[in-house]
């Protein structure tokens, strides 16, 4: 397995248990789609991580979700599903061509693990840096970053679950020592809370080999 998914598992059936019974049927979801991640195609595995990633970091939140119409669990709707993301409106050569300086701007080496950071916009590129990494034998964590969901869980978040959500993202980071960023322009309709983003960065610092693209 390329994508590195046993963390993710692990976790969620660790709370399975003490979650609230409307995210129950979400965990159990979840957890069945992981187990047959490796029969999927690479853009379904990658939905299928920021959905459980996503999942673990509501419940370490502590917000409370009031139904199954919360805007909390916009990510489990068919809007937030990969395949209806719109393409980057460029050649696929072109994407093959950044994936692969990405790629060799960090040089990963056979059996390390890199972290794959971004927007779900970048998905096209994503797919060509895991084929990379699969074609090298290098393991990749993927850290999908969905700033409407973000702000969703922060501004409702207590001190206590914006630590944890900072916690949660460092042990993301734990096991490798290079990563690519690839971002997109946050959204003009996304607001954090000034207070609870200014405490939520000052707990994640990361001392890492880092390449990032943004826009």
């Amino acid at each position: 397995m390329v994508i590195k998914v046993e963390q993710f598992s692990s976790d969620l059936r660790q709370y399975e248990g003490t979650a609230s019974e409307i995210l129950k049927p979400y965990i159990e979801s979840v957890l069945g789609d992981l187990e047959g991640i490796s029969d999927l195609e690479v853009l379904q595995q990658i939905n299928v991580v920021y959905r459980a990633r996503t999942l673990i970091r509501l419940i370490l939140s502590g917000i409370e979700i009031a139904s199954n119409d919360d805007e909390a669990l916009k990510f489990m709707k068919q809007e937030k599903d990969f395949q209806n993301i719109p393409e980057l409106p460029v050649k696929p050569e072109l994407i093959q061509r950044l994936a692969k300086q990405l790629y060799n701007s960090i040089n990963p080496q056979r059996g390390e693990t890199i972290v794959l950071s971004g927007s779900q916009a970048n998905h096209q590129v994503f797919i060509e840096l895991v084929n990379l990494c699969e074609k090298n034998g290098v393991d990749v964590v993927i850290e999908i970053i969905d700033y409407e969901m973000d702000a969703i869980m922060l501004n409702k978040a207590e001190n206590n679950g914006v630590q944890a959500l900072a916690k949660e993202r460092m042990s993301l980071y734990q096991q490798v020592n290079k990563m690519l960023q690839i971002y997109r322009n946050m959204d003009s309709s996304v607001h954090f809370d000034n207070e609870k983003i200014a405490g939520y960065r000052s707990l994640f610092t990361i001392n890492r080999r880092i390449r990032s693209i943004g826009g």
